[in-house]
């Protein structure tokens, strides 16, 4: 039985390995040579230099390169990958490369590795066709970084070449690392139906598993070597999901390096109304974290809940009704937080729904108040 459990794990390994590796594209009889595309860049001096061995680019928003194709003598479409070398890119930047083909615009993303290995289709049928070829470099705003202007970009090389002439597994492997940014468009913030670079990583553990069934049902192990394949296969498709995980976490700490707790920049604004909140709650000779109760009077709102969280280190809730603590805690130690379309409740005595016996303004500031009821 040892002797099958051992052979069953080789032969797993060994499949691994092989479909890991597998390649999907054509074998040419003849290799194509390498296009340097560099010396084909146009671009005003001042947003272009050389120094350090690499090219250096400042991206004020964006700066489009073109890409003279005149002077290139192969047939550009029969190159499938542009690879850029030394790569040196922000996780809020982006780069993407794009070109017209018949009138209608092309365009794929650079991903973010070192040696950036991408995939492309110039799907035209004569080198004549593709026109307008460039690389298009701009700051990604996603996180609400509209106030960094500027965005520094370098590589060392920028060449097309055909897939035949690639190590498979690693332009494989490439695809299937590639950063994924933060999109708070997405409902889980990291997927999108154009972003399928971990599709055929999925396929190739798929076949291997189907071989894998036929190695245990072959030499008949226990069952529970099967499950551990499919833990495997499970833990290799994590592995990416977590580095982009990790990756994303550092795209924040790069768009806000001085607090690494903010979101963006409707986050940064919650955190900079905490502390003065903070502070103002410090001035109080009456308050104490022991004694007093906090609560903001908000929605689940991105503000309201973002604020709730900078100062979640009180004891502190959250509510749209005032008197949601009252029948748990004595009602005069609570100090209400009146914040954002609230704050203009600061100034109402009379008539006010919330504290319809009137208010004692303990504080105030740029967009907040400190009230207790009357």
């Amino acid at each position: 039985m040892e002797v099958r459990i051992t052979v069953f794990w080789i032969l797993s390994v060994l499949t691994l390995m092989a479909c890991l590796a597998l390649n999907h594209s054509q074998t040419e009889s003849n290799p194509k040579d390498d296009i340097n595309l560099v010396p084909l860049l146009k671009v005003k001096p001042n947003y272009f230099s050389y120094y350090e061995n690499k090219y250096h680019a400042r991206v004020f928003n964006q700066l489009s390169i073109e890409i003279n194709s005149e002077p290139i003598q192969q047939d550009l479409t029969t190159y499938d990958t542009i690879i850029i070398e030394g790569l040196e890119l922000s996780l809020n930047a982006l780069i993407s490369l794009s070109w017209d083909v018949n009138g209608e615009t092309k365009q794929i993303l650079i991903n973010h590795h070192s040696t950036s290995i991408n995939h492309i289709d110039f799907d035209a049928n004569y080198p004549e066709e593709i026109q307008n070829l460039q690389l298009t470099l701009y700051a990604n705003h996603e996180l609400g970084t509209q106030n960094i202007k500027t965005t520094d970009i370098a590589f060392s090389g920028l060449i097309l070449r055909h897939s035949a002439n690639l190590n498979q597994l690693s332009a494989a492997s490439n695809e299937w690392f590639d950063f994924t940014p933060i999109k708070f468009s997405s409902i889980n913030g990291y997927s999108s139906p154009n972003d399928l670079h971990m599709q055929s990583l999925i396929a190739r553990l798929l076949v291997w598993l189907v071989i894998n069934l036929i190695i245990y049902t072959v030499l008949g192990v226990n069952g529970k070597h099967l499950i551990g394949s499919l833990t495997l296969a499970w833990l290799l498709v994590a592995i990416p999901f977590l580095w982009n995980q990790w990756l994303q976490n550092q795209q924040i700490k790069q768009a806000f390096p001085h607090q690494n707790l903010i979101l963006n920049s409707q986050d940064q604004q919650a955190f900079e109304l905490a502390q003065e909140i903070s502070g103002s709650l410090n001035a109080l000779s009456e308050f104490s974290v022991s004694k007093n109760k906090l609560l903001i009077i908000g929605s689940n709102n991105f503000e309201f809940l973002r604020l709730f969280h900078h100062l979640h280190h009180l004891n502190i809730a959250l509510s749209l009704k005032s008197d949601v603590l009252s029948t748990h805690d004595g009602a005069n130690e609570i100090i209400y937080i009146l914040s954002h379309t609230f704050a203009k409740l600061c100034s109402v005595n009379e008539n006010n729904t919330l504290f319809p016996n009137g208010i004692d303004v303990l504080s105030s500031g740029n967009n907040f108040c400190l009230v207790k009821r009357k």
